[in-house]
C-alpha cells in the first residue's frame, strides 16, 4: 500500500486498522467509518481512517518493574 494512496479497499482499510473485515464492516454500518461507492468497489478515505484512529481512547498499559 502506497503511503499517497487516498483511498483504500475494503481489505486495505482493514489491513491498515489491523482489524477483520468483519469488525470493519460492523464499523462502517454503526457509521464510525464513513465509506464511498465508486460504481461497484466500496472505498473509504486514508484521511478518514486516521481521523478515526486518532480519536480512539489511549490504552493504559502498565509494564512490569
Amino acid at each position: 500500500m502506497a503511503p499517497e494512496q487516498v483511498f483504500l479497499t475494503l481489505p486495505e482499510a482493514a489491513d491498515f486498522l489491523r482489524i477483520s473485515r468483519s469488525a470493519l464492516y460492523r464499523h462502517m454500518t454503526s457509521g464510525l467509518i464513513p465509506a464511498r461507492k465508486l460504481g461497484r468497489r466500496v472505498l473509504v478515505a486514508r484521511a478518514d481512517l486516521e481521523r478515526m484512529a486518532e480519536g480512539l481512547p489511549r490504552a493504559n498499559v502498565k509494564t512490569a518493574a
